[in-house]
């Protein structure tokens, strides 16, 4: 493991230092003969997959004659072959030799590839690629690698994949010299240079002009998981279909925090009813249940809940990362070195998570294969987090016949940077494994493109909702009332909106700001405390404390809130926005989190920064309340069009349920 994240990048580094003198001798008389040949450009450069998927521009010494065309095997490979008419004269030595590849050591250098991996796929091949072969993407490619030195361009395609997944699972220090001294042979004799069948890889295709398909496309056969990777459990002999005649899945298992316990996943009550429209049979897996949590939510007498409690004291933390220690270090199941840079407390970060999630397995697989019964199965995490994980573990038992494993992903489970460490564990694992995760919002699935773009393919938005709320007499009324709901925590920022109110007060506009929301106590009374340093007019704010959500909702629709305001720091996809377009109730909000996502700008509300002064956001809301009361009514009309059009709760959980039990994408 530590070779893999540091000692193979040291190899390069210093075999690539002693290569460079003899390479750029070598460059003089290569670039002086490709000029003199046909006076066309020296160096090639086409863009490759590198690491994660991340684009590079790949270098080479040109060896096809300029404008080329790209011609295809019939599995869509590049066609390869010795009496090759496109290329140059000076290209077919430069091939035999494999100098083409020299200006790679570049690469290499700058930390796009590796002297030794799988060899980069260009951008278009991704979508040919089977499920299993997708952890060739975990490490950088190279210049030349086990594939190469078993069969240089002599292997099918299917072979060529098996070859480069074998390496991944035998990456040492030993090998790697192995691998360079076996190229280095087959250089010198010259041997399997070309091919009829092709290679993944098309190192001179990119050369082309527009491909020229020869034959049909035959789909690549896959194994269904990335068996490869010695941390992945052997799911190869799963099928992620249904065996034929058998229909859809009916039974589901879902992982959640504490739903149907206590509070904190409220969203779920709003989606059950529909999960239990789509599946005959449903499971609820909770992970963190206590002993002594109430039931809040009655999830119907046919629905099984298995919920084991977890210790949570530190003597007890320290007993289960001891049990499980041997088994992740074992199967390698840490973290690469390369996400947690070798920062001691993202790696024990990652060993905790861990630990925890293979305790949790421990405890909920014997009452879980009893439930399940081998019934064909979606297994469907509530959160990116530990829950996840052990839907994949679940996934990866021989018995439980798991069809689909999938994942929504909300905000502290999704948006690593702006975790405590700018670090989240096993982000890796879980997209290698899971089949499809759902992010809730626009933030969290460009989090997800921009971090793991070789899995893109994977990510797909799915927003949550909320159930209509019609409004009753909404309209400009004197004074205006601003309707705050949070806590009192700091990031909600309850004396930014204070301030904005004095201010608004301060400058003649009738207006009052009602709270809802209570806790943590020392908070409050600090707050409080600010609030009467402000000195404001008697009844013009009113901290109403805890209110029911179901009463809640009535305030929301009632004619008493004129503009609901937000001036959170940080926020995920606030409910309570949802809730406020429902009800046809305009929003003042910053521009954090998936807060634009509801509020567009001068059209359902208004969207101001978190860096805007109390002045500039008074004159905004100023600008609605003292405006045309048609302007208000048009914006009271446009949040019921909002929350209709994408925060509608039955819409869009009777399309999520449907999703999870067909296994389409939205």
């Amino acid at each position: 493991m530590i070779y893999r994240a540091v000692g193979k990048r040291l190899l390069d580094i210093a075999v690539s230092a002693l290569a460079m003198p003899v390479a750029a001798a070598l460059a003089v008389p290569v670039a002086a003969a490709i000029k003199l040949d046909d006076g066309g450009p020296i160096i090639y450069r086409s863009t490759r997959l590198g690491r994660d998927g991340r684009p590079f521009s790949m270098y080479k010494f040109r060896s096809m004659s300029v404008g080329a065309p790209d011609v295809r095997n019939p599995d869509g490979s590049t066609f390869n072959a010795a009496d090759d008419p496109r290329v140059s004269r000076v290209g077919r030595v430069l091939r035999s030799t494999s100098l083409d590849e020299l200006p790679q050591l570049v690469n290499v250098v700058k930390g796009d590839m590796s002297l030794v991996g799988p060899r980069p796929s260009p951008p278009g091949n991704m979508s040919r690629y089977p499920t299993w072969y997708l952890p060739k993407f975990s490490i950088r490619p190279g210049i030349t690698g086990l594939t190469q030195v078993r069969h240089r361009n002599a292997a099918n395609l299917l072979t060529r994949y098996r070859t480069d997944i074998d390496y991944l699972g035998s990456i040492s220090l030993l090998g790697d010299l192995r691998i360079l001294a076996a190229t280095l042979a087959k250089v010198v004799r010259r041997s399997q240079i070309y091919s009829t069948s092709g290679a993944d890889v098309p190192d001179h295709a990119a050369e082309a002009a527009e491909p020229v398909v020869v034959g049909a496309h035959p789909t690549v056969a896959g194994h269904g998981r990335a068996e490869a990777l010695s941390r992945e459990p052997d799911r190869s002999a799963q099928s992620s279909e249904l065996p034929e005649g058998t229909g859809h899945p009916d039974q589901l298992v879902l992982f959640t925090n504490v739903f149907p316990f206590h509070r904190g996943e409220e969203y779920l009550e709003a989606e059950f009813p529909h999960l239990k429209e789509a599946f005959d049979h449903i499971t609820i897996v909770p992970m963190m249940y206590r002993e002594g949590m109430a039931i809040t939510y009655d999830a119907g007498p046919d629905v099984r809940v298995i919920a084991h409690e977890i210790p949570i004291s530190v003597t007890g933390k320290a007993r289960y990362v001891a049990r499980h220690l041997p088994q992740i270090l074992a199967e390698r199941r840490l973290s690469p070195l390369s996400e947690t840079r070798g920062n001691p407390a993202k790696v024990a970060y990652d060993l905790y998570f861990t630990a925890r999630s293979l305790e949790l397995w421990r405890l909920l697989r014997e009452p879980l294969r009893e439930a399940v019964g081998g019934t064909p199965t979606v297994a469907y995490a509530y959160r990116l987090y530990v829950s996840a994980y052990v839907a994949a573990e679940f996934a990866s038992a021989p018995w439980s016949n798991v069809v689909r494993t999938v994942a929504r992903a909300h905000r502290y489970d999704v948006l690593e940077r702006r975790s405590p460490l700018g670090y989240l564990p096993q982000r890796r694992y879980l997209c290698e494994t899971l089949d499809a995760i759902y992010p809730v919002s626009a933030e969290g699935l460009q989090e997800l493109r921009e971090s793991w773009p070789v899995y893109t393919q994977r990510f797909h938005l799915e927003r949550l909702g909320v159930g209509p709320n019609p409004p009753t007499n909404r309209s400009l009324s004197v004074p205006a009332t601003l309707l705050s709901v949070s806590t009192y925590l700091p990031v909600k920022r309850l004396p930014a909106i204070a301030d904005v109110v004095a201010h608004l007060v301060r400058h003649g506009c009738a207006v009052r700001w009602v709270h809802y929301g209570a806790g943590p106590d020392a908070e409050q009374e600090a707050f409080t405390d600010y609030l009467a340093g402000l000195d404001l007019p008697a009844d013009t704010v009113e901290l109403r404390g805890y209110l029911a959500h179901t009463q809640l909702l009535e305030v929301y629709a009632s004619g008493e809130p004129t503009l609901m305001v937000n001036l959170s720091a940080s926020e995920g996809v606030p409910v309570s926005l949802m809730e406020a377009c429902a009800a046809g109730l305009p929003i003042v909000a910053t521009a954090v989190g998936g807060n634009p996502e509801l509020v567009h700008d001068a059209d359902n509300g208004l969207i101001v920064s978190p860096d805007d002064d109390a002045a500039q956001v008074a004159q905004r809301i100023r600008s609605i309340l003292e405006g045309p009361k048609e302007d208000y009514a048009r914006m009271c009309e446009r949040a019921l069009e909002v929350w209709d059009r994408e925060w509608n709760a039955r819409a869009n959980f009777s399309r999520f349920a449907s999703l999870l039990r067909t296994g389409g994408t939205s």
